[in-house]
């Protein structure tokens, strides 16, 4: 069976897109949905869903590509929760709308747009890209650690597979990009992650990356990193702000004790009110997207700025302290 957007490896699909105000009602059209259509299929029945994780989405999709629905049975929330409970899940979720989504919808209704094929981006030289690159905005998306060590002054870090849901974050369908990426494939696979997301407008791409802007003796500015054990260390210390950039429901379900929360969408209309020259470390899960916000405090003149690789995720396995709102919530 494919699923669409019903139900996913590990999740199912949001309920407050159509509408914010009407999450709880289609949560519930959901349920019913999967356990009076899918459910009597029978456990060996294969499934393959619309999206995979990472996708805006889903708030929880699993690794895998493909299910069955006897794993699904076994794992996913749509049937280990009653339907009440079910939908509290789905209206405390609250996951941010990606801002391409509007786009995409208005570019849909035309019906589409065909992209061209191939996708014609003009390579540039080194001098050629920074004269450019001033008409719009560089993103850079090789990994948080790689753009960590050396990178263009003023470029976003979205990392690769990061683009289709971070992309629209940092840039919109009338942005001027200009892409730094790993090799010709890397370089590819950005420009057609971007235009499938209704961006279309990457003007050109640097020649060889970051090496070739190196060899030249162009700027390059770099940004620290540091570990969850370093973190946690510095806090003891008093020497530290601790930004979080999850999504809001990651942040309900638990968080750093003493961390402030920023949601990476917003944190550059939402920038921390703190002295540019405060030491701040900036986290996610696991460092992706608080890679996007080290580029993004850096670009508005945050000087001291480290990114805690290994994130959420690796302080969980350190054992160190955690606030958890939303079992607080449960035993209430």
């Amino acid at each position: 069976m494919f699923t669409g957007d019903t139900l996913f490896v590990g999740d199912t699909g949001r309920t407050d897109l159509p509408d914010p105000e009407k999450t709880g009602e289609n949560a519930g059209i959901l349920y019913d949905s999967v356990h009076r259509k899918i459910a009597p299929l029978g456990d060996h029945t294969l499934l393959f869903p619309a999206h995979g994780a990472g996708s805006a989405c889903g708030g929880n999709i699993s690794e895998r590509d493909d299910s069955t629905l006897g794993i699904e049975k076994g794992t996913n929330p749509v049937f280990s929760k009653s339907r009440s409970d079910f939908v509290a899940h789905k209206l405390a979720e609250k996951m941010a709308r990606p801002p391409h989504f509007r786009h995409m919808e208005k570019v849909n209704l035309l019906p589409g747009r065909p992209l061209e094929r191939p996708l014609a981006v003009q390579v540039l030289q080194p001098e050629a890209f920074q004269l450019r690159m001033k008409e719009g905005v560089v993103i850079d998306t090789r990994s948080p650690e790689a753009f960590a060590g050396a990178h263009i002054p003023g470029a976003y870090n979205v990392w690769l597979d990061g683009l289709p849901a971070v992309g629209s974050w940092v840039a919109n369908e009338n942005t001027r990009i200009f892409l730094v990426a790993d090799g010709p494939e890397a370089m590819e696979l950005a420009v057609m992650s971007l235009a499938r997301i209704g961006i279309d407008t990457v003007e050109g791409t640097l020649a060889k990356g970051i090496e070739s802007w190196r060899d030249q003796g162009l700027p390059i500015e770099s940004i620290s990193t540091t570990s969850a054990s370093e973190t946690a260390d510095w806090m003891q210390q008093g020497r530290v702000h601790v930004l979080d950039v999850r999504d809001e429901y990651e942040w309900d379900e638990k968080h750093i004790p003493g961390a402030v929360h920023r949601f990476v969408g917003h944190l550059e209309d939402e920038l921390p009110q703190l002295a540019k020259d405060s030491e701040i470390v900036v986290h996610c899960n696991v460092g992706h997207r608080s890679g996007v916000a080290a580029s993004i405090l850096k670009r508005n003149g945050f000087t001291r700025i480290h990114n805690m690789l290994g994130g959420l995720t690796a302080w969980e396995k350190l054992g160190l302290p955690l606030e958890k709102p939303g079992e607080a919530k449960k035993a209430g």
